[in-house]
């Protein structure tokens, strides 16, 4: 394998066992020596790490590392410390990535710091879809911010790390970003098909909403490190999306748990109208 790559893919996996055809689908979508994919496989008590080993025989384009990592936002990190990449995406084991669309939009728009594509919702039930449309504008983004239609230039990114949960991790990383000072293109390509409907999704599980409200947390203290209305907005909304999460049943376990922490409900109160403030200001410029 050669020394340095165009694109890295970074994807976590855990507990996947059965269920790896997205991932295949993922694999099999393009053909470029110019790419890597690296797996981080999760090791659990399920049959996941002997379905990753057949599936990476003979592909030398695919490197498969394995450990106890406990969340998502550790796995990506034992990613992106072996990355090769000028340019590096994430994505989830159980969505597909359009990667030959990344490469003609890398090709494209090299002289970018990041570039942002569309995306769609595919419901495995129902079996319909619904593509959401890229907005050109990274405080509107924020709100929904998945950062799978995001492709980094390595660079950018350098020394910027998740934090060790398993939901939010992506707001948190985003709000870690300076967006003000780099240059970000806007694609119509479609880049990602993200795929709800199945109850093994983190973001189903209530077991995780602790995650969601360290995410906020951090994402609040990152606001009063930053001076700019512009990256100040930008962080705000990443805290608004962190509601959107899940069920109504888990937004009330969360709102539950930040009243155990009186402290944090004020500040959290605090920014939040902050933000729709700042919000309306941004509008009338």
């Amino acid at each position: 394998m050669s020394a340095c790559k165009k694109l890295s893919i970074i994807i976590p996996v855990c507990e996947m066992e059965g269920r790896l055809s997205n991932l295949k689908h993922t694999i099999m979508s393009f053909n470029d020596n110019r790419v890597e994919i690296i797996l981080v496989n999760d090791i659990k008590n399920d049959d996941t790490s002997r379905e990753l080993h057949d599936l990476v025989k003979n592909k030398d384009e695919i490197i498969l590392i394995e450990g106890k990592y406990g969340n998502p936002g550790g796995a990506r990190n034992a990613g992106l410390n072996i990355a090769k990449g000028d340019w590096i995406i994430f994505a989830d084991s159980d969505d597909v990535q359009h990667v030959s669309r990344i490469i003609l939009d890398i090709d494209r728009f090299h002289e970018a710091d990041v570039i942002i594509g569309n995306f769609e919702i595919c419901n495995e039930k129902t079996g319909k879809s619904a593509q959401h449309l890229t907005k050109n504008d990274i405080k509107r983004i924020a709100l929904k911010p998945g950062i799978w239609r995001f492709v980094f230039k390595s660079i950018t990114i350098k020394g910027i790390r998740f934090p060790e949960i398993s939901l939010g991790e992506d707001q948190v990383y985003l709000s870690r970003i300076n967006f003000e000072k780099i240059r970000i293109t806007y694609s119509t390509q479609l880049y990602y098909s993200y795929f709800v409907g199945n109850s093994n999704q983190l973001t189903s599980k209530k077991n995780n909403i602790e995650n969601l409200t360290i995410a906020l947390f951090q994402i609040i203290n990152q606001l009063h490190s930053r001076n700019s209305s512009f990256n100040q907005v930008l962080n705000a909304k990443l805290i608004l999306s962190i509601f959107k999460y899940g069920s109504f049943d888990q937004k009330k376990v969360l709102t539950l748990y930040m009243i155990k922490n009186f402290r944090y409900l004020l500040i959290s109160t605090y920014w939040i109208f902050y933000v729709c403030l700042r919000t309306i200001m941004d509008h009338k410029q």
